[in-house]
């Protein structure tokens, strides 16, 4: 299943336009071409299973401005300033148009990939001059974690977009989980031969849909 952010935040044909309108640097001509910071919370119940993961995706501001020009273009307030209910109604279309691709989140338990329940607590909002949207999934069959493999990854399966983590203390954390229970974080470790196709795709090409997955980092969750 191809797929790429860029085809649920913009219009078509986005790398065509970003390069055109002069937003990206000309350093910018392999993958990605934007970045993501990210937030993520893994929840447990009380029974010590995994019951949903909060993400937070924090947009970079050169993606953020194209999505305000050309999304929102023709909305606002009547005075060129974009509304709050504009940025409702744009997350809306964003959230519903990732749903069929799980929201570009694989959550496994013992190498099995779960199903999660439609995004919900979904809100966003421009915090300076990037966009900020969040987002909960409830996992339909919340997974025990103690003596069991569970990981999560968020990632951009083309790897048009970059999606890390935010390089600060509170980027993962995990809540309600029994003790002893931790996080470990495995970074992507791609080949020079996944390095060198990335570094050849232009704005207009894709990587395929397992480029990603390869640019990806990996968050274990760990009960001993």
């Amino acid at each position: 299943m191809r797929a790429s952010l860029a085809t649920f935040l913009t219009p078509p044909l986005i790398g065509t336009a970003l390069a055109a309108s002069g937003l990206f640097a000309p350093s910018a001509s392999a993958h990605p071409h934007s970045w993501i910071d990210l937030k993520s919370e893994a929840v447990f119940d009380d029974q010590g299973r995994l019951a949903a993961l909060h993400e937070t995706w924090l947009f970079d501001e050169y993606y953020t401005a194209f999505v305000i020009k050309h999304s929102l273009k023709g909305k606002g307030d009547g005075k060129g300033k974009t509304t709050q209910a504009d940025i409702d109604a744009l997350t809306r279309k964003n959230i519903k148009n990732l749903a069929p691709y799980g929201y570009f989140t694989r959550i496994r338990a013992d190498g099995s990939l779960l199903a999660a329940a439609p995004a919900g607590d979904v809100n966003a909002a421009l915090r300076g001059d990037r966009l900020e949207m969040h987002f909960t999934l409830m996992l339909s069959s919340p997974p025990p974690v103690k003596g069991h493999a569970v990981s999560f990854a968020i990632f951009d399966p083309t790897y048009f977009i970059e999606m890390l983590h935010a390089e600060s203390s509170d980027a993962i954390r995990i809540t309600g989980a029994p003790n002893g229970c931790d996080h470990k974080v495995v970074p992507p470790s791609p080949s020079v031969e996944d390095v060198i196709q990335a570094s050849k795709l232009d704005p207009t090409q894709s990587g395929g849909d397992t480029l990603g997955e390869v640019f990806a980092e990996k968050v274990e969750i760990v009960c001993k």
